[in-house]
């Protein structure tokens, strides 16, 4: 055996006898599934056009229902400003800002029953200026059939009068 083996042995011994023990005596530290429920993760941050700002999607649980859920947050880059745009039990993803960085464009499931269909999705648009929430698509109107959809993947073209997404 080797130097550094043994060495990599003995600091793998002394953290086995002497820390981990200490944390098995006390059973408050151990993770359960209730501790699930609590633990919120982020995810597909964009910068907006001036760079000054980021947008992400914050993942959170209900314990009261079993499901997850998202919602859309905005902090400025130098981590000041930070507070939710959009806010409820729906979920919200896929943020894309416009060219000129006054709305976001994103995909979110907002229906009542959305737990029941979950592929069920439209895109909004979202005023940063007046927190006015516009939805852009209206799937049971356009294509008149029941067929589930999920958008995702959501660009607006440079003059904001088309998007283009991935269903």
């Amino acid at each position: 055996m080797s130097i550094r083996s043994f060495k990599s042995w003995a600091v793998v011994f002394v953290f086995a006898v002497f820390v981990c023990p200490s944390a098995a005596q006390d059973p408050s530290k151990y993770l359960t599934a209730r501790d699930s429920y609590d633990l919120e993760f982020v995810s597909d941050p964009q910068n907006s056009p001036d760079g000054n700002k980021i947008v992400y999607v914050c993942h959170f649980s209900d314990i009261m229902t079993d499901k997850r859920h998202s919602n859309l947050w905005i902090i400025n880059f130098d981590g000041s400003g930070h507070r939710p745009l959009t806010s409820g039990n729906s979920s919200d993803f896929s943020p894309r800002w416009s060219p000129d960085g006054k709305c976001l464009i994103f995909s979110a499931n907002r229906k009542e029953n959305w737990e029941l269909e979950s592929q069920d999705s439209e895109v909004y648009e979202l005023s940063l200026a007046d927190g006015f929430l516009k939805a852009l698509t209206d799937r049971w109107r356009s294509i008149g059939i029941d067929v589930p959809v999920k958008y995702s993947s959501v660009k607006v073209s440079p003059s904001r009068m088309r998007l283009i997404w991935a269903a």
